[in-house]
């Protein structure tokens, strides 16, 4: 049996994947940071540091998660569409050198109506 090929688009749709989920949680708690400031701000800090992953998910957060969206559903086709391509071409099985012009299934019903 000929060893299947790894459809690489399966590997790339793990990683979008996970950085998707990641990007979502992260979005997730930004939101809820902001709908009660009062049980998550500190008194010391009035806005989150620049470059911090609050700040980057308030400034971009959005767009971020589209983008990972659209390579999701991307990956996803590609990796269908593909799949053909890297399955081993499997031999057509030999055809029975039988010549009765039956069918298997119809002896089988024969030989169960002869009984």
């Amino acid at each position: 049996m000929a060893r299947r090929k790894k459809n690489p688009f399966y590997v790339l749709l793990m990683f979008v994947g996970v950085a998707f989920t990641l990007t979502a949680c992260s979005y997730g708690v930004m939101v809820l940071r902001q709908a009660s400031p009062e049980r998550f701000e500190d008194p010391l800090v009035d806005e989150p540091p620049e470059g911090s992953l609050m700040y980057v998910m308030d400034k971009h957060g959005f767009t971020i998660l589209m983008l990972e969206l659209a390579m999701l559903a991307l990956l996803t086709c590609a990796a269908i569409l593909t799949d053909d391509y890297w399955e081993p071409n499997e031999p057509a099985e030999p055809e029975s050198s039988d010549d009765s012009s039956a069918s298997p299934d119809e002896e089988t019903e024969a030989k169960n109506h002869e009984s």
